[in-house]
């Protein structure tokens, strides 16, 4: 088949664009010819670089508007842009990651060739704007198929498309060995994620202050970065944590964060499908996350890890407490959580989006 795969960019720290680099990559490794276009302007650097032989093309459409009216003639723009981009490749079927480029792809395509949309976190709490809204609804029907990553996500949508909502979920990989580890007598506590109200991380700010108390040796480090990160280091500050949490910003080594922890939290208000969370699960790691879609899919209470209702603060501290003072139940937790690897091994959901396109083609 020809792919065509669109996405705003490649850039550093998303889930998305992590997935879809690798989507892209397996797609052309089974021999389909695919070809990647991002909107993000030809000098940016690509965070994720798919393999070869896909080829990657910027297309330079994304830009900022100062009024609504600039909005409107750039977003008329881009879709002629993207119009042009994606039938000069004259694909098999098109795959579009993320809301906002799902309805431009809808809108470019217009019913020429089979399209899959694929939203990347849950759309029940992730608000893209009245006028996305609208548009959404309105293009998502022109679709063959909209992928998401959890059943809650599908059952979101209305009955007359949820009959087209096909669930798949991210892949986990087989973390890297080597590199640092835990140091003994210094126990830490990491979270990885967007410092975005989505995240929960000033929850989990009020949580660790609870359950730290009593227990002077634990640490707290959030890495990565966003536009609450101020807001956050001053919590952290009149909560009298300064001492104790840190904020290391964005990591491009993940896997080297995680294995310096003892427990991983991940106290978001609403989820996709947790990278981050599968990650320190395939690490071997104790985590404690909230039970929204997205976690509650990966994390099985009790068996691999402990779920909390999200915002839940005294919850979130209760459970972090018995985390912190139980070294045996992190160890059982940690010893089953490497059981994501079988649960979402690449080659089976690889399989799954190649079945969906191949589906999608069907329908022309």
């Amino acid at each position: 088949m020809r792919i065509c795969c669109v996405i705003h960019s490649l850039a550093p720290g998303g889930g998305a664009e992590k997935i879809m680099a690798w989507l892209a990559g397996g797609l052309a490794g089974r021999g389909h010819e695919v070809t990647l276009l991002t909107l993000a302007a030809p000098g940016e650097t690509p965070w994720f670089h798919p393999q070869s032989p896909v080829r990657h093309v910027s297309l330079g459409l994304a830009s900022e508007s100062p009024n609504p009216l600039a909005a409107i003639v750039a977003t008329l723009r881009r879709v002629r842009g993207l119009r042009a981009a994606i039938l000069a490749q004259a694909p098999d079927a098109v795959l579009s990651f993320m809301d906002r480029v799902n309805v431009l792809t809808l809108l470019a395509v217009a019913g020429r060739a089979p399209v899959v949309v694929a939203e990347r976190v849950h759309p029940g709490g992730h608000q893209i704007g009245r006028v996305w809204s609208v548009l959404r609804r309105l293009t998502y029907p022109r679709s063959s198929a909209v992928a998401v990553q959890t059943p809650a996500a599908r059952d979101w949508f209305p009955p007359a498309l949820r009959d087209r909502c096909r669930v798949i979920a991210n892949p986990v990989f087989v973390p890297a060995t080597g590199g640092a580890v835990r140091t003994p007598g210094r126990p830490l506590v990491a979270s990885i994620g967007r410092l975005e109200c989505q995240k929960g991380f000033d929850v989990l700010l009020r949580a660790f202050a609870l359950s730290a108390q009593e227990r002077p040796g634990w640490r707290l480090a959030i890495y990565g970065e966003g536009s609450e990160r101020a807001s956050l280091e001053r919590l952290r500050d009149d909560l009298g944590l300064s001492g104790r949490v840190f904020f290391p910003g964005f990591t491009d080594a993940p896997q080297a964060v995680l294995r310096e922890a003892d427990v991983f939290v991940l106290p978001s208000r609403y989820e996709g499908f947790s990278n981050a969370l599968a990650e320190a699960m395939a690490q071997g790691l104790a985590v404690l996350a909230t039970e929204t879609a997205g976690c509650a899919e990966i994390v099985r209470h009790g068996r691999d890890g402990l779920l909390v209702p999200p915002g839940d603060e005294r919850a979130l501290a209760r459970e972090l407490a018995r985390l912190m003072d139980d070294g045996a139940l992190r160890a059982r937790l940690a010893a089953n959580a490497p059981e994501v690897l079988e649960r979402f091994a690449p080659e089976g959901i690889l399989d799954q989006w190649e079945q969906l396109l191949s589906a999608a083609r069907g329908q022309e």
